[in-house]
């Protein structure tokens, strides 16, 4: 599932939050590691759900 798909899927699931993991671990194909997330960002601006994305920092705590 691409970073498009996955925001599709979100929205047909009617979730609360997007959680986004297992980017940028390993290369798995030629895009930058970042990509992934950004286009991901990108998908959900494009459908103004991106407060719904929580895309955690390393280091970072997060209360859910």
């Amino acid at each position: 599932m691409n970073p498009e798909e996955a925001v599709q899927a979100f929205t047909e699931l009617r979730a609360q939050r997007f959680v986004p993991m297992h980017y940028g671990s390993f290369r798995l194909g030629y895009e930058p590691l970042e990509e992934p997330p950004e286009r991901l960002l990108a998908a959900a601006r494009a459908r103004r759900i991106e407060n719904k994305i929580l895309v955690m920092t390393e280091g970072t705590p997060v209360v859910l």
